[in-house]
């Protein structure tokens, strides 16, 4: 199940970047150009899907199931600095879990 949060994690960002520079792509024809999310964000995100413990959202039910069970409790928390991207990193999670079936 891991490796399915990461190709909708890899799809999510992948489309937030065709679709935040194709306009400065195109006008630059560079690739530097191209948004990226930092890699905290990524980090972030499958920490609060508990995507770092062994008994975690993954286990309970098929394609994440229960977000919040006994062995990934609610109230995880996240620390991101300043400029780290904390709307993009939300932005995605709310993707990720609307593609996975959450409401």
């Amino acid at each position: 199940m891991k490796s399915a949060l990461a190709e909708v994690l890899a799809g999510v960002f992948a489309t937030w970047s065709i679709l935040t520079s194709e306009e400065t792509y195109r006008v630059h024809g560079k690739k530097d150009v191209i948004l990226e999310p930092h890699p905290i964000q990524l980090i972030a995100i499958m920490r609060l899907l508990g995507a770092d413990v062994s008994e975690s959202v993954f286990t309970q039910v098929p394609l994440l199931g229960r977000l919040f069970s006994e062995a990934n409790p609610e109230g995880h928390l996240v620390q991101l600095g300043t400029g780290e991207g904390k709307s993009i990193l939300l932005g995605g999670l709310a993707a990720v879990l609307s593609l996975l079936g959450f409401e």
